[in-house]
């Protein structure tokens, strides 16, 4: 069996939903005026004593040794990666909101 290098048990984190219905997609007119998302979405974890972070909507991921320093270095690696024509690119509002979700175990035992 190969190792990922990954904490055990850990999944890489899906995007979120686009919220159109299978089988059926916009008309390409739908989309270009479609109003810009306001929100980059990034799921943190823990492994071997850092927190990971992992955006959703693009290439990135960091760490930090604790929330402080991972926030930091995720809002440094954010600002790198959009620039205004990225930002447009990507459907996103000028200033989008960034919300975190923290993917941890259920129960100590698998800790």
């Amino acid at each position: 069996m190969k190792d990922s290098g990954q904490a055990p048990g850990y999944r890489r984190p899906q995007p979120p939903a686009s919220g159109r219905r299978r089988g059926k997609s916009a008309a390409p007119s739908a989309r270009a005026s479609a109003a810009p998302r306001g929100a980059v979405h990034a799921v943190i974890g823990e492994s071997e004593g850092w927190y990971v972070a992992e955006c959703l909507e693009a290439a990135i991921v960091t760490q930090g040794r604790t929330l402080d320093e991972l926030l930091a270095n995720l809002r440094s690696a954010l600002e790198m990666y959009f620039d205004d024509e990225e930002l447009e690119r990507c459907g996103l509002s000028s200033a989008p909101r960034l919300v975190l979700s923290y993917e941890t175990f259920a129960f100590a035992h698998n800790a």
